[in-house]
Parts: C-alpha cells; structure tokens; sequence
C-alpha cells in the first residue's frame, strides 16, 4: 500500500471477551438456505465480564472456555453466546469501522478470493467430511438490516475455534523452547497473514510430536521410563526448533515487506542490517517493534475487510464472512498475547479440553483432578508396557 493509501487513524484494539456486545442469540437460516447463522436482533447490549484489575485473567480464561467447545453441539453454542456475547462480533467489527477514513474506500482493491480458496483448501486436507465451499455462504439482508444484527454462520464460528486451538498450541512450543513475546507475535502475523498464501496454512494443526512420540514408543518398543520421557522431549524440542526456523524466514520476508507501505516503522540502515543479517538478531525483534507490525496488520486487515455485494442477485458474498473471521481473530489473538502462557490438552481422550499449565496439577497432563483420578483408575498412562 502506499502512504496515501494508509491515511486513515490507528486503530484501538478492542477488548475482546471483557467487554462484549451481547444479545439473545438464535440460530437460524434465511429463504430456505442450507447454512445456519448465530445472530442476533437489536437492540443490544455491553457486559462488562471482569472488573480492570481482572482482565488478564478473565481474557485467558474464556480464551480457553471458547476453544473447548463442541463446535458440532449448538447447545453449546448458544450457551456461550448467551453468555459471554458472540465473539468475533460482527457488530464489533461495524464499530471498528466507524473509526476509519471513508473518503479512501475506493482506492483500496478488496482482494479476499486467497483466503476463501485457502480455508476450502485446508478444509479438505484436514477434515474431508468437514470441507465445505464458502461461496455457499450468502446472506440476503441489505447493508440496513446487517447494521442491526449480530451475526455469523455457525460453520466459520466453528473453523474459528479450530483456528484458536491451532494457535494455542504454536504459542504453547514457542515459550516451551525459550520463544520471546516477539516470537509469539510474528507467529501470529505469519499464520494470519501469509499463510494464506501458501499451504504451510496447516503447520499447527498436524498431530503433536509429543504425542506422536508417546503412541510410538509405547506400543512399539520397550523402553524404561526415563528413555521414552527423552524421547518425547526430544521430539518436542525439534518440532519447536523446527517451527522457530521456519518463521524466523517468515520475518525476514516481513521485513522486506515493510519497506514497501510503511517508512517511519524503522530507518533504512535498521533494515537493511536485518535483512542481510544470517541470523536475525532477537534484539531487534523486541516486543515494542513487533507490537507496532502486529498493530499495522491488523489496521490494515480492518480496514480492507468491507461486505461485498452482488448486485445482481442483491446478496452477501462469502467474501464478507471470510474478512470478517480473518480481522475478528487478528483481534482477538491479539487479547491472547497480552495474556501468554503455555497450554496443553487434556490426556484423557473423553475429554481433551486445553488448559493453561500454571497452577494446574505437578504432571501437567490433566485439566483437572476428576480427569486425573479417571485415567488412574483404568491404570491408562504413558509408562510402558513391561516384559513378560
């Protein structure tokens, strides 16, 4: 983009799960369709969930609360809805719309056809059953009745928890294996930003190491204690060393990047030692840095996200639901990284909740003691088989 492009104010990261619009949510579908929505009619209302001293804690926890649910189960749903109002509100973003400069609306080319093919894309790959063409996806409601709902289809409200789950386990690898904050944020911009470009969009949704490595050694070979919890570390360690390497290419083509819309982000000298440096020197990738690309990405990916109409059947196009999932999770992610720490999922396979470790149980494989006191009765661990 260019300067002239970018004239529009920065924007205030909302904050998500704290202060949320709210409603009473249904779900429905509209003139016969086949697709089902989470709305809601206005008029709405804000809820405050914690006070301000309680935010990091209230944001972390339902964080998880929202990545531990049945996407398939609209009770659930709903439920949580109900409770906590829609994330990834679409009011939300109408409101962060507000803020920006209309006068530069049409120079700017609304290009989201990458990230519809590449959501299809990663559909099929991962879960065939699940795969689904968003072009399916149409709303038939004007731009007047949009502004006084709340709403979203239930099939991208569900590929939005699979997306936070996949992002709670990349941030879990990175501060496992000494990751910084930094590292963490340009995590978040490669996998939302460039991944839809390319197919490394199903880098964290792959079986975890550890658990590979648990399944192998376990059922395959007999090996002490010790050896198979080497293992296991071993396995982990090089998946994150893998992941670590990888986005640090990541950044460097970010870098460059960032010479070509944005001139007062770093001098060019800064720039150019970084780009022809062989190892990007983690001290230029300090918090503060990587926060103000992280916040112009985000500018920008709001800003471009704007509802589509066809005109000549007078519907939404999938292209507004896709910019609006894409820009609700650079928002909410960013609450998440405000608020690190290391997840893991739940060893018991009746339940497999993620759960933030600290505080939790000195093993670290269970949610809670009910889990922990289930698996030890049926005597289901990861200690291996012994010789007969």
């Amino acid at each position: 983009m260019t300067t002239m492009q970018r004239a529009f104010p920065a924007p205030v990261i909302p904050k998500f799960f704290t202060n949320n619009v709210c409603g009473n949510y249904q779900i429905r579908r509209f003139f016969n369709g086949q697709d089902d929505f989470i709305c809601a009619q206005g008029p709405f209302r804000t809820q405050t969930v914690a006070s301000q001293s309680e935010e990091g804690a209230a944001a972390s926890s339902l964080t998880i609360a929202f990545a531990n649910i049945d996407e398939n189960d609209k009770k659930q749903v709903l439920s949580f809805c109900n409770a906590y109002g829609l994330p990834y509100s679409s009011q939300r973003c109408l409101e962060k719309r507000a803020h920006l400069d209309d006068e530069n609306h049409s120079m700017l080319i609304n290009d989201f056809s990458f990230i519809d093919d590449t959501l299809y894309l990663g559909d099929i790959l991962a879960e065939k059953d699940y795969a689904a063409n968003d072009a399916e996806v149409t709303l038939n409601y004007t731009l007047f009745e949009v502004d006084e709902m709340d709403i979203m289809s239930l099939r991208l409200f569900a590929r939005c928890v699979k997306i936070v789950r996949s992002l709670l386990i990349v941030q879990s690898y990175l501060f496992r294996h000494e990751g910084t904050q930094a590292g963490v944020i340009y995590a978040l911009a490669y996998l939302l930003h460039y991944s839809a470009r390319g197919i490394h969009y199903l880098l964290p949704r792959i079986k975890t190491p550890t658990l590979k490595a648990a399944e192998y050694f376990a059922t395959r070979k007999r090996i002490s204690h010790t050896q198979l919890l080497k293992s296991i570390r071993k396995a982990d360690a090089d998946y994150a060393c893998q992941l670590q390497n990888f986005l640090a290419v990541v950044d460097k083509h970010m870098l460059h990047t960032l010479a070509d819309y944005d001139k007062d982000l770093l001098t060019k000298k800064q720039l150019t030692a970084i780009i022809l440096a062989e190892d990007i020197p983690s001290i230029s990738l300090d918090h503060t840095f990587a926060r103000r690309v992280l916040l112009d990405i985000i500018n920008d990916n709001i800003y471009t996200a704007r509802p589509q109409m066809d005109l000549a059947q007078e519907k939404f196009t999938s292209l507004w639901q896709c910019s609006y999932l894409m820009q609700a999770i650079y928002l909410d992610l960013y609450q998440l990284l405000l608020n690190p720490g290391e997840y893991h999922r739940c060893a018991n396979p009746e339940c497999n909740n993620y759960f933030l470790i600290s505080g939790r149980r000195a093993d670290k494989r269970y949610c809670c003691n009910r889990c922990a006191s289930k698996m030890g009765k049926q005597g289901k661990t990861y200690r291996p088989h012994k010789e007969k």
